[in-house]
């Protein structure tokens, strides 16, 4: 459950809306959120609601999903302040305004052998996860617990940084608690929001680096016991991923093929420290390495490349959902294209249809980019 305030909204159907919000620590966009025609009206920039739903991932971005929303009666209202992204547009350097970080709720700062946290090696543990810096965004005041923490911080060695500006005060605290924490709020580093990422770099250690630089490769490192497992996905609609992933992990490295069931051989090494993987991982692909593998004959190796052939002489036809399985409007085409752009406003099912003829041998179709699903019939089947 959260409160936030209304920023935008996205649309209305059937009894369900998708909004943006937002407070003053971050965003949270709201997917498919149970609501009457009535008070989507009423969810106007600036209105607090009080929601509760399931947090979920889609391509990268974190909403909440499933959820139900009441107002909260005589709330403040709040509008976030607009940062202009325009010169980015087009660039690598739009993708970092989004999620780069977790967010930590100031209740865990209040009580946190209650959340099985501690600070502790000059690290915070969130319930046996290290975290190795903590960012306050700028906020005129910030609560006792916060200024307590951030005083534990600083006697525990653990770097806790404010963006743009300290605090001026702690906002539930008696004026002898103000003096006292005064100088603490003072002392805190205070670090420009545009040269946050760089300040950061030498603060933390990274458990994972990728070459060369790829935003849509999310790489996910599971640790149970002494064995690791990685699970990377490609979620580039149209690039393959080709380059190498250092991590800090024991044991041999292999590739769990979940299609045949296999363990799959990787080409690796050993560098400064960790472990060096080459990859080559297609455009919405997953990859999944276990450390638990040894060089046995339990490994088996990728099937060699066949010479590839391309299919050509498409006819392509289209179904909107309601009208499914039953396409019309077929139309020729020599080479596959993003039919999308053909036709902006449609939604439903395309079919691609074409002549092959095999040579008897076991053969692999290669579907490059399927946006989300494709079913594949062969003579009708």
């Amino acid at each position: 459950t959260i409160e936030a305030y209304v920023q935008a909204k996205q649309s209305w159907w059937e009894d369900k809306a998708t909004v943006y919000t937002q407070d003053k620590d971050g965003a949270y966009f709201l997917y498919d959120m149970a609501c009457s025609e009535e008070d989507y009206e009423k969810l106007v920039p600036g209105v607090k609601i009080r929601v509760t739903g399931y947090k979920s991932e889609w391509s990268g971005e974190v909403e909440l999903m499933d959820a139900t929303f009441e107002f909260v009666e005589g709330a403040d209202e709040y509008i976030a302040p607009a940062v202009d992204v325009t010169d980015l547009l087009g660039k690598e350097e739009l993708i970092e305004h989004q999620n780069d970080f977790d967010i930590i709720p100031s209740d865990l700062l209040d009580d946190m052998p209650k959340f099985n946290s501690e600070l502790k090696d000059g690290l915070l543990w969130l319930n046996g996860r290290p975290v190795q810096a903590l960012v306050i965004p700028y906020t005129q005041f910030v609560t006792l617990a916060t200024a307590r923490f951030i005083e534990a911080a600083a006697s525990a060695g653990f770097p806790v940084l404010v963006s743009e500006k300290v605090p001026e005060g702690v906002s539930n605290a008696t004026a002898e608690e103000q003096a006292h924490f005064a100088p603490v709020l003072a002392a805190v580093k205070t670090v420009p929001t545009d040269d946050m990422a760089e300040a950061l770099n030498g603060l933390i250690h990274r458990d994972i680096t990728v070459s060369p630089d790829f935003r849509r490769l999310t790489v996910y490192h599971y640790r149970a016991g002494e064995g690791d497992t990685l699970l990377l996905l490609n979620e580039d609609p149209g690039k393959a991923f080709d380059g190498t992933v250092a991590v800090s992990a024991k044991g041999t490295p292999v590739i769990y093929d979940a299609l045949d069931n296999l363990l799959r051989p990787i080409e690796s090494k050993k560098e400064g420290g960790k472990m060096v993987l080459s990859l080559h991982i297609d455009p919405l692909e997953m990859t999944i390495i276990s450390f638990g593998g040894e060089e046995t004959d339990a490994l088996v190796s990728f099937p060699e490349q066949r010479d590839a052939k391309t299919l050509t002489g498409f006819t392509v036809s289209r179904a909107e959902s309601k009208a499914y399985p039953n396409f019309t409007d077929p139309e020729p085409i020599d080479a596959l294209t993003n039919m999308a752009r053909k036709y902006p406003d449609f939604s439903g099912y395309y079919r691609y249809e074409t002549k092959a003829e095999l040579a008897g041998k076991e053969s692999v179709l290669t579907i490059d980019d399927a946006c989300e699903t494709a079913e594949l019939f062969v003579n009708g089947v």
